[in-house]
């Protein structure tokens, strides 16, 4: 299962050919079908040895030997019985509606009694549908594949479906265990149900963002940054090993659901009581990339400069360049440390207004005007999180003026709209007449604390 492609071949890939499970194709891609986002098991052939629900777990699968059932040694995953005339399966809503780009199958610590082979198959459900599950408009996505003993596979389609999908199915042949089962792809909000000046959180995983690069994911994901809730302990937010250099921090960027204005910003650190970096800052840009680190002519923009953090608590900043269209943040802590969620909230942007926007702004972009930073003090709101019960505190922030930097010139291949902003033309679904069940959105607005203009290179 090398990563050839030839008509002659199935249509996936082995999207970790070096075994290592690490930065792989998919791990840019949101797990749809984590519980986390809010999946859900709708309904399963059979569960006799281990629930499905276990199939959604965030977490890496264990092993727990001294852990036993009536029925024998205890597994964290699904198991099934044995001799099934047909084969198992299990249906699974996806917490928010999306494009599918490939899956994992994880037999972990199933060996002799693991699934010797999978397919999976996927459809797009209205909220008011009352067929039977298996009576969905199912497509199959991925053809019946082998499974190997306590084995990762982690397998990228060649040609990913343009439909969205909110349910899928897990198909098993013809019994037996399975550890994990992720659904990697995007999450594709319904914009054209929510008004264009409603402010929410533009970097919300359920509205389409996604975390595409970091310094460092020591003992958590940079994803986790962006799920819904506050989660439950450190590990569902975003930290770093502690450093041992000097003037050390580490970043994460995050792209946007899709291109917005952006009004205010939440910064928290609860339950990071001992290990919360002693202050961040936030830069924004626009590019076509999915990933900007990757494009020579993104500019990154500071919104919010260094400002103190305090521990598990959470802190809402006001942010610069509010009549700006950003498609890209990045936020940087210093040294290190845990953050738990971050969230970006603002407007967002209509084709019209980003066309409009990126003109106005290209004679600047290609002249070479110095702009120098107005030193104003900044006001943080920082919440004290007791017992889950919020009380509010404010501290202010030290002044300071940054160095003055030019103004590059751009090329104008990133002055157009990016291709998934406000279009709902590519939401083509299997079955189906309205969108994602969990597009929620919050409402605040700020009152900028500082003045205009800071640009930085990084």
């Amino acid at each position: 299962m090398g990563n050839q492609h030839s008509s002659e071949l199935p249509p996936y890939y082995n999207a970790d050919p070096t075994n290592e499970a690490t930065h792989h194709t998919l791990s840019r891609y949101t797990d749809l079908a984590s519980d986390a986002l809010g999946s859900n098991i709708v309904a399963v052939s059979d569960e006799f040895f281990a629930e499905a629900k276990n199939l959604i777990k965030p977490a890496a699968p264990i092993q727990d030997k001294a852990r036993m059932t009536d029925q024998g040694a205890w597994y964290d995953g699904w198991e099934t019985r044995r001799h099934n005339p047909k084969h198992d399966w299990v249906i699974i809503r996806l917490g928010y509606a999306g494009t599918i780009a490939g899956f994992d199958i994880d037999t972990a610590y199933f060996d002799g009694n693991h699934a010797p082979e999978a397919s999976v198959e996927a459809c797009f459900v209205a909220e008011d549908d009352n067929k039977d599950p298996q009576d969905y408009p199912w497509v199959e996505v991925l053809p019946k594949v082998p499974l190997g003993p306590s084995s990762q596979h982690l397998l990228a389609l060649w040609n990913p479906p343009t439909e969205v999908f909110n349910h899928v199915r897990l198909n098993i042949y013809p019994d037996g265990g399975v550890a994990r089962f992720r659904v990697f792809g995007n999450v594709k909000p319904r914009w054209s149900l929510m008004s264009a000046e409603t402010i929410l959180d533009l970097a919300a995983v359920g509205h389409g963002g996604r975390a595409v690069a970091c310094s460092n994911a020591h003992f958590s994901a940079m994803g986790n940054l962006l799920l819904p809730g506050r989660g439950i302990s450190m590990k569902d937010g975003w930290e770093t090993a502690r450093s041992r250099e000097e003037n050390h921090s580490d970043w994460v960027v995050v792209r946007l659901g899709i291109t917005g204005y952006l009004h205010r910003v939440e910064l928290d650190t609860y339950q990071f009581k001992g290990n919360f970096p002693q202050a961040a800052s936030l830069q924004a840009c626009y590019s076509l990339q999915d990933n900007p680190e990757d494009d020579p002519d993104c500019f990154w923009f500071q919104v919010l400069p260094k400002s103190r953090l305090e521990g598990h608590q959470l802190h809402e900043f006001p942010v610069e360049l509010k009549d700006q269209p950003f498609t890209h943040v990045k936020l940087s802590i210093y040294p290190d440390g845990g953050i738990k969620r971050l969230r970006v909230f603002g407007r967002r942007c209509t084709e019209h207004e980003v066309k409009k926007c990126l003109q106005e702004r290209e004679p600047l972009a290609s002249s070479s005007v110095v702009m120098e930073e107005v030193t104003t003090t900044t006001t943080t709101t920082l919440v004290a999180v007791v017992d889950d019960k919020p009380s509010g505190v404010s501290s202010q922030a030290s002044p300071r003026k940054p160095a003055k930097s030019g103004t590059p010139k751009k090329s104008s291949k990133n002055f157009r709209p990016r291709e998934d902003d406000d279009n709902d033309e590519d939401y083509v679904t299997v079955g189906a007449s309205s969108g994602s069940r969990r597009n929620s959105s919050a409402s605040g607005s700020a009152t900028p604390k500082r003045a205009k203009k800071s640009k930085t290179r990084v």
